[in-house]
């Protein structure tokens, strides 16, 4: 039994030799691992079907898992893409996948050797023992040696060829070659001619190729490089245990470098070297299966055997700590470097870090903890906490500042500006030191100086807990920025001025700000600016971009951008971010003294909390369009897919969408607007969330659109635009509400109508009073000039004048029939008026046996103008009856008419005795009423009532110097027709 024991005890100790051994040339247990990804990782708890990820593709809405469990989309969130793949066992445990970015379909290979199509639907369309997919075609191979070519969906085959190589395990097509593989060899077989060749001895599970260098790989123990210089073989780690490690997939991330997954681990060839990684490097399993190279955002996705997806992103961050304090403190202040290019770091506890091509070592230990560090004139300024500022060189103190003359022994920044003369700032003020002379404080108020800048003009900036100061060369303030002036934060801790002349403040919890031809105004309170409110460094590179260290990470923005957002140009700042996924430990930074940066070529270096942290600005985000996609549309909490009309009982619209992006350095957020009748045309405030909710929308027509910005700020990014109506209640409709105004005016206009009618039938009625009335003044006028004519006629028959009787008699009866032919109208044209009044005054003429003369004037053009009848005749007659009948002397009458516009003045003037002669003759006369002019007036005022006709009358007596008489003015409208009655 001892032989025995002591044996295994040996090849125990054996065992643990090599493997140390072997470990160390991997990397095994090495202080630090060398894996060159940061690990993301999602399994079930994210919503994966199962964590058994066997491939992974790529298509245009994210990426697409085959799990053990079914198929998913992932985009963000996890989703199924067919559900019903996991209750059909033929389609169970698809081993390959291939997206057809073309037709948008989705092929699977079981391995059991059924080929499916699996999205939109499922179908088995073939059975190969291999298969391997190109963009064009599938290549499969039958058990029994034959080579199929054909379309994806094989309802076109391109190839067919019979080799007899029996039982295949993987194929590949490249160029005019097939490359098939069993379980004992590697074949090389020509397209053309069907030709086999054998390459190589050994069991090959995995082929793969590179298009950049037309390579072909060939895995068996170890990878074997195939081109057209020959084979050679490039030695892969295989663990020492029981079981033969087994080789799932490869990808070529670039021309010289590969991933390759494995039952031990990931396995990193780059210049012909491989390291094999696992779970002790940061993987989240060992046992691993599909690859996916995401070039988009240049990152990988690999899946586990039993713990989900991973996402492997480049790192951009590797961490110094102080080695021999490992559990401590590793908060480092400040990071300065040498003219050699060493950079110098100082970590809690006084230990300051050395860093020369990489390699770290202890520089120097003060006892006091470190604020911060100044390289000047080839030595090392440690400003302290409590015990002032202490000079170093070669590590070694050789100097310090006096105690009196500091304002206080807390130093948080020394620098020495381009005139030779070096400041340091303290927590309580700040004092300088000229070439060759002596330190003196500076007249800048008692409080923090924490940061220090020269300008291009050589004035200096100094930042504080109040603000920044301005000085000039010579130390006098210029000005001061603080609250007053509109900087709210807690303390300024960077400064940038760039080609423009722009100064850009850091400020700690305000943000950043900026200055600008003697203005200052604030970044972050412009609307949709996304920068952090703590700006401890402004870093910039060569190619423009300004890196901003905070106490959540690393965040960049690029100069052009930053001003574009200042000026207006563009609506929106999104920095990039730099965090856990570019290999950062931890993301809290010390940015708060002097020096909090340094860089050398595309390096930056940065003092945390936890480490010095140094970040390869070289590795640039890809840049990519980013596209959004609907998820759902989600109707008072149900999905409705694909309705755009919602009943007005809609109170809730969910909408849910995504953009493709995996990595958080691109800064994803989301903007959306809501356009519609009398709603603005306004994005909202960015936001990181893909959903949108909208409540108790009105009825309408409506477009909601999103749109997804990232770092990049592009100006015109993809818009998603869906269009929706919410329909009214029918009350609501416009076709309700035409009908409702074409009631109610249907209503109105019954109602106008009733009341017009009734208005007419009351017009009418009032028109016949009217009529009346004016036929009773007739009747009363009328009486009065036939007894008047007739009186004249017994009065000539008395006195046996029976000749003139007779002519009066004749003038009567045309008087009487002109007269009864007009007296059923109440207007008459001028000429006929005339004409009666003509014989009216040749019939009064000859009763007064030419007592008088009468002259009637008018133009000619004036016979056919229609005026109110029976107006004139009264006066005549009152002129002869009243004026000239009783006058000594031989009578004149005229009667003129002239044209006045729409009217038309009538003037009748006689030479008589004149009114008031008359009235005192009639006055002795007993029973004598004179109604004729009453009669007119009251025919003035109901020919204006009814037909609206305004008739003027003026009665006037000739003055003392003029002939007696009397004088009439009728003014009235004229017509070309009689108006209606």
């Amino acid at each position: 039994m001892r032989p025995k024991f002591t044996c295994f005890i040996i090849l125990t100790f054996l065992l643990v030799i090599v493997n140390r051994s072997l470990s160390q040339k991997y990397d095994y247990f090495g202080q630090e691992s060398k894996f060159p990804y940061a690990v993301t990782h999602y399994n079930a708890e994210h919503g994966l079907p199962q964590n058994q990820v066997l491939d992974i593709v790529e298509s245009d809405q994210g990426i697409i898992a085959s799990t053990a469990n079914g198929i998913s989309l992932f985009n963000g969130t996890f989703s199924s893409l067919s559900s019903a793949i996991s209750r059909e066992k033929k389609m169970h445990m698809q081993y390959k996948l291939f997206f057809d970015t073309n037709t948008q379909q989705l092929y699977g290979w079981t391995q059991g050797g059924n080929y499916n199509l699996i999205h939109p639907e499922i179908k088995q369309l073939a059975t190969y023992s291999c298969i391997a997919f190109d963009d064009e075609s599938v290549t499969g191979m039958q058990p029994d040696g034959t080579i199929i070519t054909s379309s994806h969906d094989i309802k076109t085959t391109y190839r067919t060829i019979k080799t007899g190589i029996l039982y295949p395990i993987a194929i590949l097509l490249h160029e005019n070659h097939y490359y098939v593989s069993t379980s004992q060899h590697l074949y090389q077989i020509d397209l053309h001619t069907g030709t086999t060749r054998l390459l190589l001895d050994g069991q090959f599970e995995v082929l793969g190729k590179n298009p950049a260098t037309n390579t072909i790989y060939a895995i068996d123990q170890d990878l074997f490089c195939i081109d057209a210089k020959g084979i050679r073989q490039i030695k892969l780690y295989n663990p020492p245990t029981s079981r033969k490690q087994a080789f799932r997939d490869i990808e070529c991330i670039a021309a010289d470098e590969l991933l390759i997954t494995s039952s031990a681990g990931l396995y990193h060839v780059k210049n012909g070297v491989a390291s094999l990684y696992d779970v002790r490097d940061g993987l989240v399993s060992s046992s691993l299966y599909g690859l996916h190279y995401y070039a988009d955002e240049n990152c990988v996705f690999v899946g586990t055997e039993n713990n989900g997806l991973m996402i492997l992103i480049p790192k951009k961050v590797n961490t110094y700590f102080i080695r021999d304090q490992i559990g401590g403190s590793q908060s480092f202040s400040s990071v300065v470097q040498d003219e050699t290019g060493a950079l110098y770091s100082a970590a809690s506890k006084g230990h300051i870090l050395r860093i020369s091509n990489g390699i770290q070592s202890a520089y120097s230990f003060v006892d006091r903890n470190v604020l911060s560090l100044a390289y000047i004139h080839q030595k090392l300024y440690v400003g302290t906490w409590t015990k002032g500022l202490t000079i170093l060189q070669n590590g070694i103190p050789v100097d310090s500042i006096p105690s009196e003359v500091l304002p206080s022994p807390h130093v948080q920044c020394t620098y020495m500006d381009s005139r030779g003369v070096i400041w340091v700032g303290t927590t309580e003020g700040l004092v300088f030191k000229v070439p060759s002379g002596q330190w003196q404080r500076n007249s800048i108020p008692k409080q923090a100086v924490i940061s220090i800048y020269e300008l291009s003009n050589g004035n200096l900036c100094f930042g504080s807990n109040n603000g920044f100061y301005i000085l000039s060369e010579t130390g006098t303030i210029i000005r001061h920025l603080g609250e007053r002036e509109g900087m709210a934060c807690k303390e300024v801790r960077s400064f940038y001025e760039d080609s423009y002349g722009m100064l850009w403040i850091g400020t700690y919890g305000g943000g950043l700000y900026r200055y600008y031809n003697r203005q200052l105004e604030s970044v972050n309170s412009k609307p949709n600016c996304l920068l952090s409110q703590d700006v401890f460094t402004l870093a910039r590179t060569t190619d423009g971009q300004l890196y901003m260290s905070s106490n959540n990470g690393i965040w960049s923005v690029n100069e052009t951008k930053l001003r574009d957002f200042c000026n207006g140009n563009i609506s929106y700042l999104i920095p990039a971010y730099y965090g856990r996924e570019t290999g950062m430990i931890n993301t809290e930074f010390n940015g708060g003294f002097q020096n909090n940066y340094t860089c050398i070529g595309s390096k930056f270096y940065f003092p945390s909390i936890y480490g010095l942290v140094e970040l390869d600005t070289d590795q640039q985000l890809p840049r990519k369009k980013l596209i959004t996609h609907l998820r759902s549309v989600l109707i008072n909490d149900t999905i409705t897919p694909g309705s755009t009309v919602f009943k007005r009982s809609t109170h809730t619209i969910l909408f849910e969408f995504y953009t493709p992006v995996f990595t958080e350095q691109y800064n994803v957020y989301y903007q959306y607007k809501l356009t519609g009748e009398g709603l603005p045309d306004k994005w909202n405030k960015p936001q990181k969330t893909g959903s949108v909710t909208l409540k108790m929308l009105p009825p309408g027509d409506y477009t909601f659109s999103v749109r997804a910005i990232d770092c990049f700020n592009d100006a015109s990014p993809h818009l998603l635009s869906y269009h929706f109506t919410i329909r009214p209640h029918f009350y609501e409709t416009t076709v309700f509400q035409i009908l409702l105004v074409l009631l109610v005016i249907g209503i109105i206009v019954l109602f106008v109508r009733q009341k017009i009618k009734k208005e007419a039938e009351k017009n009418r009625i009032n028109n016949t009073l009217l009529e009346l009335k004016l036929n009773a003044i007739h009747s009363k006028m009328n009486p009065h000039f036939m007894f008047n004519t007739l009186n004249n006629i017994v009065y000539l028959l008395t006195i046996e004048n029976y000749t003139a009787a007779e002519e009066l008699l004749q003038d009567f009866s045309l008087l009487l029939r002109s007269y009864l032919e007009k007296n059923d109208s109440s207007f008459i044209t001028i000429g006929e008026e005339m004409e009666m009044i003509d014989l009216y005054l040749s019939i009064q003429q000859k009763r007064y046996n030419g007592q008088f003369d009468y002259f009637i004037t008018y133009p000619e053009k004036l016979a056919t103008a229609v005026i109110p009848s029976m107006l004139i005749q009264p006066f005549v007659e009152n002129a002869i009856i009243h004026g000239l009948a009783h006058s000594k002397h031989p009578g004149k009458l005229t009667l003129d008419i002239y044209q006045n516009g729409q009217t038309v003045d009538i003037r009748i003037k006689d030479n008589g005795i004149g009114r008031k002669e008359s009235e005192r003759i009639n006055a002795k006369r007993s029973g004598h009423s004179s109604r004729g002019i009453a009669l007119i007036r009251e025919k003035i005022r109901v020919m204006e009532q009814k037909y609206l006709l305004h008739i003027q009358l003026e009665i006037t007596d000739p003055g003392e110097d003029e002939e007696q008489g009397t004088f009439i003015l009728l003014n009235i409208p004229i017509y070309d027709k009689v108006p209606d009655c």
